[in-house]
């Protein structure tokens, strides 16, 4: 029988949310902040960002990185500002390419795509959306620091459950 383990995260300029585990099994939920103080810039969280899952990689080898697209510049328009739009995307684009040069399978997780499959409705605002994903985590027992952590177990549960047949075949 395969074991497929799931690395799943939620990047945020607040805090990252991750989910780890084997498919059939309860994921271990954690959260991150890569923000040490108010005087870091970007540089500094990337390069953080990066040594954390370069270590992750490389003592809890996952098969797949299931991670949340970022939301597109023109969609997040008047909500967010040319810093965060820089570090958002480069938190994605960073943590997939080590995750590649790892030869791990990569699962972008369309926002509205995994909310669909785990709430049954993808267009969801972001604050019903974590509550939503809170309450599930305390419904299922599964232990969830905080909302980042939450929202990473709910693309958790949807690499694992709507990808089984492809991530099998992939990671086979």
């Amino acid at each position: 029988m395969i074991r497929t383990r799931i690395l799943a995260i939620d990047p945020g300029t607040n805090g990252m949310g991750i989910a780890d585990g084997i498919v059939g099994e309860t994921p271990t939920l954690s959260a991150i902040k890569f923000r040490a103080d108010d005087d870091d810039d970007h540089l500094d969280i990337l390069g953080r960002a990066g040594r954390w899952m370069w270590m992750r990689v490389s003592l809890h080898y996952p098969d797949v990185l299931a991670i949340e697209r970022p939301v597109p510049p023109h969609a997040a328009r008047g909500f967010t500002n040319f810093d965060t739009t820089m570090l958002t995307i480069g938190l994605y684009g960073g943590l997939v390419m080590i995750a590649k040069a790892a030869r791990i399978k990569v699962v972008p997780a369309h926002i509205a795509t995994w909310r669909k499959a785990v709430h049954g409705k993808g267009n969801l605002k972001g604050p019903d959306a974590k509550r939503r994903m809170v309450e599930l985590c305390r419904q299922l027992k599964w232990e969830a620091p905080d909302h980042n952590a939450a929202e990473a177990a709910g693309i958790w549960m949807w690499a694992a459950g709507t990808n089984q047949e492809a991530l099998l075949r992939k990671v086979a």
